[in-house]
């Protein structure tokens, strides 16, 4: 059912192992990415980065980001990676 979807905004915070500055945060992404482009639909799912828009909704991911200046990284990182459905960037208050 998820590769019916037009829009999927994954959460990248508050789960250690694939959160916005851990080790497994680029391999989380394109493997997102990845399963979203097998979807069947005539446009393809985009995917979007779910983010903590201040520290008490995820700490420690925000601690990495530290604002809006550290989104920015964020998504040039995401950019970098040459993924062709990379919609953009959802803030979690």
């Amino acid at each position: 059912m998820l590769l019916q979807c037009d829009f999927v905004w994954v959460q990248f915070y508050n789960n250690p192992s694939c959160e916005i500055g851990s080790r497994g945060f680029e391999d989380s992404v394109k493997q997102w990415s990845r399963a979203l482009g097998q979807s069947t639909m005539a446009t393809k799912p985009k995917l979007y980065l779910g983010v903590p828009a201040w520290s008490e909704a995820g700490s420690s991911a925000y601690g990495t980001i530290g604002g809006a200046k550290g989104m920015e990284g964020v998504v040039r990182g995401v950019e970098r990676m040459g993924l062709g459905n990379f919609g953009g960037v959802m803030f979690w208050e």
